[in-house]
């Protein structure tokens, strides 16, 4: 098993080629866009690919399997959570990409990616599947609690001694009180 990140179309026969890889934590994070990070890599990311050419289009299959520390939207702790994913695109070399009218996007044109050179840059595409397969509101567990929204007590380990009313009490309530003054 080695570890690459590109593969040259010359090498790849006409039978196709499958590869097995394992890349660095430190690698992922520092594939991973700063600005757009909402977690940390864990893990070494465990990637099979397989490339079969057709004519100038190779066809790229795989699977991706790491492990992330996300942090939960509800309680703010920290959590690890398992990505696996299965993937597959439509590589076309850079020059076949023509810039036309505006048209509606079809499911197969989301598959398709375009690559400059003589090599495939794995990154990019494990990248992407990174960031679309991450929870957009990543929970710790379904039925977590969340924190006081008056004391920021972390629910899930310790009750809060805010009054119970007080706790569950909504921002809208006082809008209750103004219609019980109009009626």
């Amino acid at each position: 098993m080695g570890n690459f990140f590109s593969v040259r179309i010359q090498d790849i026969p006409r039978e196709g080629l499958q590869l097995e890889t394992e890349w660095k934590a430190e690698t992922l994070d520092d594939m991973l866009e700063e600005k757009t990070r909402i977690g940390h890599i864990c893990s070494p990311l465990h990637l099979e690919v397989s490339f079969s050419p057709t004519g100038d289009k190779v066809i790229l299959e795989g699977a991706c399997a790491v492990e992330m520390q996300l942090t939960c939207v509800r309680c703010l702790d920290d959590f690890k959570w398992p990505l696996q994913n299965r993937f597959r695109y439509l590589l076309w070399p850079q020059l076949k990409a023509s810039v036309s009218k505006e048209k509606e996007l079809q499911q197969d044109d989301l598959e398709v990616f375009y690559f400059e050179g003589e090599y495939i840059d794995l990154r990019p595409l494990v990248r992407e599947q990174i960031y679309l397969n991450l929870p957009q509101y990543p929970h710790c567990k379904e039925d977590c609690l969340g924190m006081c929204s008056r004391c920021g007590e972390n629910l899930n380990t310790t009750p809060c001694a805010c009054p119970q009313d007080s706790r569950r009490q909504s921002p809208f309530s006082v809008l209750q009180n103004l219609k019980d003054k109009t009626d």
